[in-house]
């Protein structure tokens, strides 16, 4: 035995690998999961039940499209190699940012252990686009020399977006059953942030819904007819959509004074981390109505 280490020393760096490895090992980072078709409808019928239907479909891309990359067995280190190559493929920072989202959304939902280290990718906003007043009238110029009922859906679609802030996937959303004309609100169920809200529109927006009512079209707004007609139009109206309506509607009740606590509220804003909001401050339907009237009651979209 002379000569030979009863004890022999790992080195340093061999040792650190060692324990990264059993680590890994013992968390299931090493682990090749099989996901199913069945697993990824599940995961979404619980996103119905917190998100539009456009959202639901938008998750199901981006989920279907991590799966087929790593033909459905995932692991940590295949999944960070995709999003590796989506950062390399020089998208926008947006894009990248949704795909990390969803897929690490889809794996909490799916309990698997590793989904909490991945970490989302720092977003830097860009400076918020300007829509000018200007741009609506125009396009609702374009509006006027089409026939109905394409025209009263694009105008009232139009004038009730820039006065109630909605997002294009709400004004999409809500039935007839929603509205209630005598209070000028409409009852917002499927939200982006999952809570139910209360949005008003003014006495314009109330005589355009009105004939759009009359015409009995479901749903009120189609969206393959709006959105066809924005994006047709989009470089004539100096790139204006119908997502950039809400857009409007923060910057004009900002110009106006409209308090950013309410203006918050009508725009279903999260109010995560707003002490105030979540906590103090509390208004009822009629003291919402009053403030939202007090600012945009006279506002005339179409100039009449």
């Amino acid at each position: 035995m002379r000569g030979r280490d009863l004890n022999p020393r790992i080195p340093a760096e061999q040792g650190l690998k060692a324990v990264r490895e059993l680590i890994f090992e013992n968390r299931g980072f090493k682990e090749e999961i099989e996901i199913t078709d069945e697993e990824v409808e599940i995961y979404l019928k619980y996103k119905r039940t917190t998100t539009t239907e456009s959202y639901v479909k938008h998750c199901r891309r981006c989920a279907v499209r991590y799966l087929q990359a790593l033909e459905w067995e995932i692991s940590y280190s295949k999944t960070l190699d995709y999003f590796s190559k989506i950062k390399d493929s020089k998208c926008s920072t947006k894009f990248y940012r949704d795909n990390v989202l969803i897929v690490r959304d889809f794996l909490k939902f799916r309990n698997v252990t590793w989904s909490s280290n991945i970490k989302l990718p720092r977003y830097t906003t860009p400076l918020p686009k300007i829509v000018k007043v200007e741009q609506i009238r125009k396009f609702l110029d374009e509006v006027d020399k089409l026939e109905n009922p394409k025209k009263q859906i694009l105008k009232s679609f139009t004038i009730l977006g820039t006065c109630t802030g909605m997002r294009a996937h709400e004004l999409y959303a809500f039935t007839r059953e929603q509205i209630d004309l005598q209070t000028r609100s409409i009852s917002l169920h499927k939200t982006k942030t999952g809570v139910p809200r209360v949005v008003f529109f003014n006495e314009e927006a109330k005589n355009e819904l009105e004939k759009l009512l009359e015409m009995q079209l479901y749903p009120v707004f189609p969206e393959r007819i709006v959105q066809r007609f924005y994006v047709s139009k989009k470089n004539k109206m100096g790139g204006l959509l119908a997502k950039h309506l809400r857009k409007y509607f923060s910057s004009m009740s900002d110009k106006l004074g409209m308090p950013t606590g309410v203006k918050k509220r009508l725009m279903g804003h999260s109010t995560s981390g707003d002490v105030d909001l979540q906590h103090y401050s509390a208004l009822t339907f009629d003291e919402l109505k009053e403030i939202y009237d007090k600012y945009w009651g006279e506002v005339r979209i179409g100039g009449q």
